[in-house]
């Protein structure tokens, strides 16, 4: 098994939560699909066929619990629906950043944080202590550049 699949199975055990035959399907959805950043209805799409008793509610309501223990992020890139995005569950740092295509809606993870210079100057000027930002830059990717 997939040491990220074990992973979040770890997290669901130690929460004191079921591991069901239906989040291990959606779990693995989404961890084969990790880079798209798949929204419920895509999901849906991949695993319908998979268990019939697994329909959209029930991706929904895994969903939301997988955000709510820290599995997954939700994203809004601005298309009308939620997208999800794995979290690196053995990292200390904070969550990649995403460059969002406006035209194709590509979504391009950054993982590299150089936020950090700029978040310690704003906790230094708020005497404020960050624990963790989110950023997501809108713009047109190089395909939709090279094809307008």
């Amino acid at each position: 098994m997939d040491q990220l699949v074990k992973d979040i199975y770890d997290v669901i055990a130690n929460n004191n939560y079921k591991l069901t035959n239906q989040r291990k399907i959606v779990i693995d959805a989404i961890v084969k699909n990790q880079d798209e950043h798949l929204n419920c209805d895509e999901i849906y799409d991949l695993v319908k066929n998979i268990d019939s008793n697994l329909g959209l509610a029930t991706i929904y309501r895994s969903l939301k619990l997988f955000v709510q223990l820290g599995i997954l992020t939700e994203l809004n890139i601005g298309d009308g629906s939620i997208r999800y995005d794995l979290v690196d569950l053995n990292a200390n740092s904070h969550n990649h950043h995403h460059l969002i295509c406006k035209k194709c809606g590509k979504i391009i993870e950054v993982k590299d944080d150089s936020l950090e210079a700029i978040e310690k100057e704003i906790e230094k000027v708020y005497d404020f202590k960050i624990e963790n930002h989110k950023c997501k830059f809108m713009g047109v990717c190089k395909n939709c550049i090279e094809n307008s």
